[in-house]
């Protein structure tokens, strides 16, 4: 996606670190109602941004849904960790042979 004139950060990387900001604000929340609407914004991303326009981002958001799932918090609320795999399948819907390339990268 373009950026505007005298701007050096695209808007993919700008929603970033809006959506980095609020998930660390997230981890001391108690209800993580705050990750619910984050995972939500992913999600309405991947369903509007097709036609390849977030194939750049698609491995920040799996990093993002697979550094939730690892927060190491004795008690994630189940609400929360629901979205996040929403989020998960989201990405698969979106492009499953990219997805699965992109986690068989970062795992192994």
């Amino acid at each position: 996606m373009k950026v505007s004139e005298g701007q050096t950060q695209t808007y993919i990387a700008m929603t970033f670190r809006f959506i980095d900001r609020s998930l660390m604000i997230n981890a001391t929340s108690e209800h993580m109602l705050d990750g619910i609407c984050i995972m939500k914004v992913l999600i309405a991303m991947l369903e509007n941004l097709g036609n390849g326009r977030i194939n750049e981002a698609l491995p920040l958001i799996l990093k993002v849904c697979s550094d939730q799932l690892n927060l190491g918090v004795k008690k994630i609320p189940k609400n929360y960790i629901s979205m996040v795999v929403q989020t998960l399948c989201m990405c698969f819907w979106y492009n499953a042979q990219l997805t699965f390339q992109i986690l068989d990268l970062q795992m192994g």
